[in-house]
């Protein structure tokens, strides 16, 4: 069984990863174009500029 607090950790690590993969498709569009439908699909349904609060989390109130 797992800890609140290693649910915690995972849970970062998670974020961690999406941000980095956002940051490389963002930055390499033939990177995006090789891509799954799926993950295409999903990056293209982030706004432009939508950002994220350092370490996680979710974006301001109001924001869709």
């Amino acid at each position: 069984m797992t800890t609140a607090e290693e649910n915690f950790l995972l849970l970062e690590r998670i974020d961690a990863d999406r941000q980095f993969l956002l940051l490389a498709l963002q930055s390499n569009p033939a990177l995006l174009a090789r891509a799954d439908a799926r993950v295409r699909e999903w990056f293209c349904a982030v706004p432009p500029g939508l950002t994220f609060p350092p370490g996680g989390g979710l974006p301001p109130t109001g924001v869709k």
